[in-house]
């Protein structure tokens, strides 16, 4: 029979809650209890908790007991009054109700059972709260008082309270953020308030440093990235991106990720750092951090020595190039090949220069011998066809030489007169020599080839250059009206230079294209020969870009220089005994130096405290030598100039000419 009874319990029970039978008759025993003589059992069996049972005894003039079936007695009913007494079924049961005791004529029992009610939830408040659970919320509704579960979603509450049948106080457990369904459920039912609460993340915020700021090029950098949120403690992952481009991910630990990278290029890098939203905290980004990386100081110098040392090789080599090809051009021009011709900062000789006798009076009483007419005469033929001087023999004519020889050396360097950290020494070889063809008496045009070779030092810098070039090029002569003569010439130059600076080092290969032009006048004044000019050249270079052996990158670099001037040079030939005819000479001069760099120098550590010679200034030059013709034809010069002077450099070079006619 008790077996029986739970069966129709349970059916009872399956029926509601697919909602064929209504939750509030699912007790099988509630039902009306009609209360029978002494002895018999009523026909209500099998209760669940929560049911509610009454009787109401009437004129009783003894004792009487309600009891379940297993003899539990759990009420005395006492007369004579009228009685009623409640009771409410503790726990589920399949036992069946029993009244026992005295009942006397005209007493009469009634009795009522109602089933237990379904719960009922009616509002949440509040009804937001932190993904992260933990939020105190009161449900208000009806038959919470034997309620057994609270559920937020697909999770059950942390904890919950049944307050009264109305009320329940419950701590909502952790969810992804969204709305959810509240579901209150007790031994007969369960109820439902839609998205009756809804889940928020907790905002966050990213603060962003690293060490060291600024950095050096292949320095390991330490990028530390803290989430905090008053929602507490946030997990996940943070991401790492440089100006956008992700390079790292990281997990989250005590609320601090650290990415440390070696890899970053030289300038400036804009570092964010992202937390991907974590459960129960939003995401949220940091602002972004300007990390600057520098070169290494030693590539710094190393580049700094590139900058500096290099363009003042180009502009060295292209006064001793230009000046070479200005006194080719000269010699060229000469119609009776003189022996001494003047050009540039020196003198060239002609080893054509025919030798007789006779002469007429000289300097200082001495007699002039027929060679000094002939040197007199070589300066009338400098001077493209200038005012001949009377000679009281004419000295003899060779025939024209259309071809010439020729060869030029020249040391230079650079002296720094500021008395600054910039302390560039050293110097440079130049050897430039040529051959020229005279098509026309006033054309000609010719072609040179050439070798420098340059070492240069810094000790503010810890830093040397070393390196050599070989260049080729062309000329062309034009002489008109009679005293004027027109230059042209283009030379290219192949460069191979190796740098060093404190550990760092690094070869590298350049080119280098030279333009010169020149317009130069001769005139004689007494037995001074003047010659005005004005001169320009400029040239172009490119650098190859490298890697030094600190693995520091340099990008290609070019720049441009030159050198425009115009100024006036005096000669005058002496005869020196017999056999040497000596020709002293003096010129000024005012330059003007140009110069463009487009080298990105912004990630050069050691840069900013370097005054670079930057040639780019008015100055003045003066230029002097001496020419000698020895007998039978060989000439040799020898001259020097310093320009720069008025600034805080000083340019210089010395110099050694000859050439050969046939």
């Amino acid at each position: 029979m008790r077996i029986v009874r739970k069966a129709l319990v349970a059916l009872a029970s399956l029926c509601a809650a697919f909602g064929w039978l209504d939750a509030a008759i699912a007790s099988p025993g509630c039902d009306a209890i009609s209360i029978t003589p002494l002895g018999v059992t009523t026909p209500g069996t099998g209760f669940v908790r929560g049911d509610t049972i009454t009787l109401t005894l009437t004129n009783n003039s003894g004792n009487s007991f309600m009891s379940l079936i297993d003899g539990t007695a759990f009420a005395v009913l006492a007369g004579p009054t009228t009685t009623a007494f409640t009771y409410v079924v503790p726990a589920d049961t399949s036992d069946a109700l029993h009244f026992g005791g005295t009942l006397n004529p005209g007493d009469s029992v009634a009795g009522l059972c109602v089933n237990a009610p379904a719960p009922t939830v009616s509002s949440v408040s509040p009804n937001t709260g932190a993904a992260l659970g933990g939020t105190s919320v009161v449900i208000t509704g009806t038959g919470f008082t034997f309620a057994t579960a609270v559920a937020f979603g697909s999770s059950a509450a942390t904890s919950f309270t049944v307050n009264s049948g109305t009320q329940i106080t419950a701590v909502v457990p952790a969810h992804a953020a969204g709305a959810v369904d509240v579901v209150v459920t007790n031994n007969v039912g369960s109820s439902t308030l839609s998205a009756g609460f809804t889940y928020t993340n907790a905002s966050t915020s990213v603060t962003l440093t690293s060490s060291p700021n600024p950095s050096q090029s292949g320095q390991a950098v330490a990028f530390s990235a803290s989430v905090a949120s008053s929602g507490g403690s946030p997990s996940g992952t943070m991401t790492f991106s440089d100006g956008g481009v992700v390079f790292g991910t990281v997990a989250l630990s005590g609320g601090v990720a650290t990415l440390t990278t070696a890899s970053l290029s030289v300038g400036t890098h804009n570092i964010t750092a992202t937390y991907n939203a974590g459960p129960g905290f939003s995401g949220s980004a940091s602002a972004a951090l300007a990390q600057m990386v520098n070169v290494p100081a030693d590539s710094s110098r190393l580049r700094s020595m590139q900058i500096v040392a290099t363009r003042t090789v180009a502009q060295i080599s292209g006064q001793a190039i230009s000046g070479a090809i200005d006194g080719a051009i000269a010699d060229g021009f000469s119609d009776n090949p003189s022996p001494v011709t003047s050009n540039g900062d020196g003198m060239r000789f002609n080893f054509a220069a025919a030798d007789d006798d006779g002469g007429r009076p000289g300097p200082f009483g001495a007699t002039r011998s027929p060679t000094n007419d002939r040197v007199d005469d070589a300066f009338s033929a400098l001077a493209y066809a200038g005012r001949a001087r009377p000679v009281t023999k004419a000295s003899p004519r060779v025939a024209q030489r259309d071809w010439q020889a020729w060869i030029d050396v020249r040391g230079g360097g650079i002296r720094n007169n500021s008395g600054t950290a910039n302390d560039l020494s050293g110097g440079q070889i130049n050897v430039t020599a040529g051959l020229t063809r005279r098509l026309t008496p006033d054309v000609l045009i010719g072609m040179l080839v050439g070798y420098e070779n340059f070492r240069y030092d810094s000790a503010f810098l810890t830093a040397r250059l070393r390196g050599d070039g070989w260049t080729g090029g062309a000329y062309l002569g034009w002489r008109f009206w009679n005293r004027l003569r027109l230059d042209v010439a283009v030379a290219y130059t192949g460069l191979d230079y190796s740098l060093t600076a404190g550990t760092a080092a690094a070869s590298l290969p350049g080119r280098r294209v030279l333009v010169s032009a020149g317009l130069t006048g001769n005139y004689r004044l007494a037995d001074i020969d003047l010659e005005p000019s004005a001169r320009l050249y400029a040239l172009w270079e490119h650098q190859d870009g490298y890697t030094d052996s600190l693995g520091t990158a340099q990008t290609d670099r070019n720049f441009s220089s030159g050198r425009a001037s115009t100024g006036l040079k005096a000669a005058r030939s002496w005869m020196i005994g017999s056999d040497l005819t000596l020709a002293p000479y003096v010129g000024i001069y005012a330059d003007y130096y140009f110069s463009k760099d487009g080298t990105d120098t912004s990630g050069l550590s050691a840069i900013a405290t370097v005054p670079l010679v930057v040639l780019q200034s008015w100055s003045t030059r003066v230029t002097s030598g001496a020419a000698m013709t020895f007998a039978g034809g060989p000439r040799v010069s020898i001259g020097g100039e310093v320009g720069g002077l008025g600034r805080d450099y000083t340019l210089w070079s010395a110099k050694a000419q000859a050439a050969f006619p046939f």
